[in-house]
């Protein structure tokens, strides 16, 4: 479920090509983490990274926009 979450976020920020990163650092994960706890440390971690990198891309958005309406 986290890593849908992840995958959904990263597919907004960078197109299609985003499910396979976080795939690849799904698999990267798997290879190094062994327990569940630091598992789910990880996906949390990870899911937070990638909703604070959403939000301030809104944030860039919303400025451009607030900008073109500011000057015409």
């Amino acid at each position: 479920m986290v890593m849908a979450k992840m995958s959904e976020i990263i597919a907004k920020i960078f197109g299609k090509a985003g499910g396979s990163v976080v795939d690849k650092l799904a698999g990267v994960a798997d290879r190094f983490i062994r327990t569940k706890d630091e598992k789910a440390a990880f996906e949390k971690e990870m899911t937070q990274i990638f909703i604070d990198a959403e939000a301030a891309m809104q944030k860039n958005v919303t400025e451009r926009w607030q900008a073109d309406l500011e000057h015409g």
